[in-house]
């Protein structure tokens, strides 16, 4: 396991930190993260706050985190962000990488797009230069998009012009009368979809029809999605409790380097939440790779899970000392403190509207221990010299 840790930590580290010209790196960390239009950045930017906005220019990659993450200036290189609303109004001269809950994309990006979320909407005036890749709940995309189309959700609406081919799967599938697909358009659907008066088709059209047993299988997990919220709930507080058990002295100190460096913290976790599955991904498109992609997916979730533990146990000592009026000492005395911790992050959390908020907060956990890991490894170097 101590081998496996620092191999995860440093793969994904890897992905966002190492940028191919060798650029330096800023961070940026608060409640409000920003980067003014008067700014000019030669270097490359790691930012997370409840909100982050780039109004200037950054000439490097930016990785970017946050309630609210919003681009009116200028990326360079390579943009990967993480939020619940994602605004891209500015220019990324690079490939763009996002997951939140709702993306609009109001500029251009000169490379590939990667979209997860729940709702994408791509306008009318934006320009993409390669590829889209996207998995949404609710697509509509417009503009014009210079390479491929792939993508799947529930509804989908194409107004723009694609001028490759454009694969999708969905349940409902919509061609305004401006859309304009110059290659092949095949789709899966339950029904086939409703290309309006006007919409042009420059390739040949290929529908596969949806079995009904693929929306009863779908709908049945849509279902089990309490069940299956109310059993990580309650594991992650069981897990909680093994873990100080087991490594009482180490869950102390992570939660003592949580209070004292907390932006720096969730500066690391946000920058892991996201270097993690691109460094998966990457593993993933070779045959070698693909048993390291596995570790490192499974080493992702892992330490997800174990970070937010060490934020519960640093609330749940908060709110004892508060009501007692002294710091939470004895064993018995900490594992309450975690349990109360814990259940209110995981309250936050399933509380619609709120739930990305928990996550957000819920990245120092991750950060903390990421961050004492350096620490540990740096102390142990020194001592070796000595």
């Amino acid at each position: 396991m101590r081998k496996i840790v620092p191999f995860i930590i440093g793969l994904s580290f890897m992905v966002l930190f190492v940028s191919g010209d060798g650029s330096a790196a800023t961070f940026r960390a608060g409640p409000n993260a920003l980067v003014p239009a008067s700014e000019t950045l030669d270097d490359n930017l790691y930012a997370a706050g409840e909100t982050v906005v780039v109004d200037g220019e950054i000439y490097g990659d930016a990785v970017l985190a946050g309630w609210e993450v919003r681009i009116d200036g200028m990326v360079s290189n390579d943009l990967a962000a993480g939020g619940q609303k994602i605004l891209i109004n500015g220019n990324v001269e690079d490939d763009l990488r996002v997951g939140g809950a709702n993306i609009q994309i109001n500029g251009k990006v000169m490379g590939d797009v990667l979209v997860g979320g729940r709702t994408l909407t791509i306008s009318d005036g934006s320009w993409i230069g390669n590829d889209l890749i996207f998995g949404a709940e609710n697509a509509f995309i417009g503009g014009v998009l210079g390479g491929k189309v792939l993508g799947g959700g529930e509804n989908i609406t194409i107004s723009g012009e694609v001028k490759g081919d454009v694969k999708l799967e969905a349940e409902n599938i919509i061609l305004t009368p401006t859309a304009e697909i110059k290659g092949d358009f095949s789709y899966k659907s339950l029904v086939e979809a409703e290309i309006q008066s006007g919409a042009q088709i420059h390739g040949t059209v290929t529908y596969l029809p949806m079995e009904e047993e693929e929306e009863v299988v779908f709908e049945g997990i849509r279902k089990m999605f309490p069940i299956l919220r109310i059993l990580v709930s309650v594991g992650i507080i069981v897990l909680g409790i093994v873990i100080f058990a087991i490594f009482p002295q180490r869950t102390r100190a992570i939660t003592d380097t949580l209070r004292s460096a907390p932006w720096k913290s969730l500066g690391l976790g946000a920058a892991f939440l996201v270097g993690a599955p691109i460094a998966t991904a990457i593993l993933c498109f070779t045959v070698i790779g693909i048993p390291l992609g596995g570790i490192l997916l499974l080493g992702y979730m892992l330490i997800l899970s174990v970070g937010i533990i060490y934020l519960g146990l640093l609330l749940g000592r908060w709110l004892l000392k508060l009501i007692r009026g002294e710091e939470p000492s004895t064993k018995g005395s900490l594992i309450l403190a975690i349990i109360i911790g814990l259940v209110i992050l995981v309250a936050v959390v399933n509380i619609p509207y709120l739930c990305f908020v928990g996550i957000i907060y819920a990245l120092f956990g991750p950060g903390a221990l990421i961050l004492n890991f350096i620490r540990g490894t740096r102390e142990a170097r020194e001592e070796v010299s000595v």
